[in-house]
């Protein structure tokens, strides 16, 4: 279950996210974190829509670098930050470029 902490902050079952900037998702799973850049801008209705760039999601943080982070943990993180997205209100999309 996701919990809402403030507007820039979800904690849910084993992780937090939080948005330090408008350009970046801080995802923490214990005591490991990785950072993926987000970028917002306008739909074509004039909606704010974010864009979450998964391919700068590169792997931990040190001292975690050495860790493997494999394409299914990529995959469950990235749900994770989009759950974690819908429940604070931002319209988002996964881009893989």
């Amino acid at each position: 279950m996701l919990r809402k902490l403030d507007n820039k902050t979800v904690k849910g079952h084993g992780f937090t996210i939080t948005l330090p900037t408008i350009h970046e998702i801080r995802y923490s799973e214990g005591n490991k974190t990785l950072t993926v850049e987000i970028e917002g801008g306008t739909n074509e209705k004039g909606n704010v829509e974010w864009d979450i760039y998964s391919t700068t999601m590169r792997g931990w943080l040190p001292p975690h670098q050495l860790e493997p982070l494999s394409y299914e943990d990529k995959q469950r993180i990235l749900r994770n930050i989009s759950d974690s997205l819908i429940l604070l209100g931002m319209k988002h999309r996964i881009s893989e470029s």
